[in-house]
């Protein structure tokens, strides 16, 4: 049985972030920034609340294994939808 959260299962994608993040910073020794923007009531795909996403983000932060983790250069945006 693995050890820790599994970073290559469903949620590669935001592990893949991070991951680049800590690349550019710490090894590539650039400056570099993680904004993950979410967007609320998009009718065009799949409406999504604020209190719809609160809970979503925090089960993939538990998921990750970083629920209390400040991340240093990463951030969340929360955008309204607008239409085309």
């Amino acid at each position: 049985m693995p050890y820790g959260p599994i970073w290559t299962g469903s949620l590669y994608q935001s592990a893949n972030r991070l991951a680049h993040l800590y690349f550019l910073r710490e090894i590539a020794k650039a400056d570099a920034w993680l904004v993950n923007i979410y967007f609320l009531d998009d009718r065009g795909y799949k409406p999504t609340s604020r209190d719809e996403w609160t809970p979503a983000l925090a089960k993939v932060k538990a998921e990750l294994g970083i629920a209390n983790v400040s991340i240093p250069y990463a951030s969340e945006v929360f955008l309204p939808a607008i239409e085309a």
